[in-house]
């Protein structure tokens, strides 16, 4: 009994530590309207001018993403 109690306790503690173990950070980014169009995009059949333009206006709207959050 008290094994068994013992061998629960441990596995209790395992989960617990591998619940609060740090987990590498990364940046989660917002994805921007303009982003999601041009992801979306990206195999339609375009012209490369219009899908340029998309492209351009997603790196534009990130720019203003982080001048909005600073």
């Amino acid at each position: 009994m008290k094994s068994m109690i013992a061998m629960i306790a441990a596995i209790s503690m395992m989960l617990l530590a591998g619940c609060q173990s740090t987990q590498p950070s990364q940046q989660i980014q917002q994805e921007t309207n303009e982003c999601m169009h041009y992801r979306a995009m990206m195999t339609a059949p375009m012209a490369p001018d219009a899908m340029q333009r998309l492209k351009v206006e997603c790196e534009q709207s990130r720019e203003h993403e982080v001048i909005k959050q600073a």
